[in-house]
């Protein structure tokens, strides 16, 4: 049976930023009323591995000033204790108020959280950062892309250059989901020189290049592929920007996502 311990999932959310954790609950205060883009990716760190089950899942919602539900995805970090939600397909609607709720069913092993927590945030109105893009050589915290074609369909992979060429990217062994993870790789093998391009951010760029590979670093090992709302796209355009945006899922219609997600269903990925 499940126990409530009052030392045991002290958390804190925080704007994609993970902090030393007190040790108790009752420290914890909730940085409510924040106002945020419309892409963004919460992070929440635990002190301890917590359990991402179905109890775990049906203990996390977003709702709108409405107490409507948001349909949001969550994804679990490489060390067990980050919890990522990603936003719903589209962000989150300007200006709109929600709340992000954790309720005590958001469990370890053998521990509940001491108590329910409730975040609420706020949209605000700025739009999606424009971007260049670019042909030249790659510097350390650059998005580098590169144009493919799977069964038929064109679409372009991500990555974060780090130098010494290398970036980090999602990538699976086997052509399968399961299999995608965040990893460190040779640009030559994925992004030949001459044929990768740089999608140039400028002045638009949340974060310095030594942030934003921090970033991509703080991800390594995360195995949370998601071709709709958790793809090389959404990851790279948020180590520079903040904002966990694929802009090819974006610029689909309702038809196109519709036979994405038939398409998924197949575990396959475009790599």
């Amino acid at each position: 049976m499940l126990k409530k311990s009052c030392l045991s999932l002290a958390l804190l959310i925080a704007m994609g930023v993970t902090f030393v954790l007190p040790d108790t609950a009752s420290a914890f205060n909730s940085p409510t009323n924040q106002v945020v883009n419309s892409k963004k990716l919460w992070t929440i760190k635990f002190t301890k591995e917590f359990t991402m089950d179905d109890i775990t899942k049906e203990g996390i919602s977003v709702k709108d000033s409405e107490d409507k539900p948001i349909e949001v995805t969550f994804d679990i970090g490489q060390d067990k204790k980050t919890l990522l939600i990603n936003p719903p397909l589209g962000g989150y609607t300007s200006g709109e108020k929600y709340t992000l709720s954790l309720s005590q069913d958001v469990h370890s092993l053998n521990e509940k959280l001491p108590k329910a927590i409730d975040m609420s945030f706020t949209i605000n109105s700025d739009t999606l950062p424009k971007y260049t893009v670019v042909n030249r050589d790659a510097i350390p915290g650059d998005i580098v892309g590169i144009a493919g074609n799977f069964q038929g369909y064109s679409y372009c992979h991500y990555g974060i250059y780090i130098g010494n060429n290398k970036v980090i990217h999602y990538s699976s062994t086997d052509g399968t989901m399961k299999s995608a993870e965040i990893c460190m790789g040779d640009m030559d093998a994925r992004f030949p020189k001459g044929q990768y391009f740089v999608l140039d951010f400028g002045t638009n760029a949340k974060f310095s290049a030594d942030d934003t590979i921090k970033r991509a670093q703080s991800r390594l090992g995360e195995k949370s592929y998601d071709l709709i709302n958790n793809n090389c796209e959404h990851f790279a355009v948020w180590c520079k920007t903040d904002n966990a945006e694929s802009y090819q899922i974006d610029a689909l219609n309702q038809t196109e996502i519709q036979l994405l997600k038939q398409f998924t269903a197949t575990g396959m990925i475009p790599d």
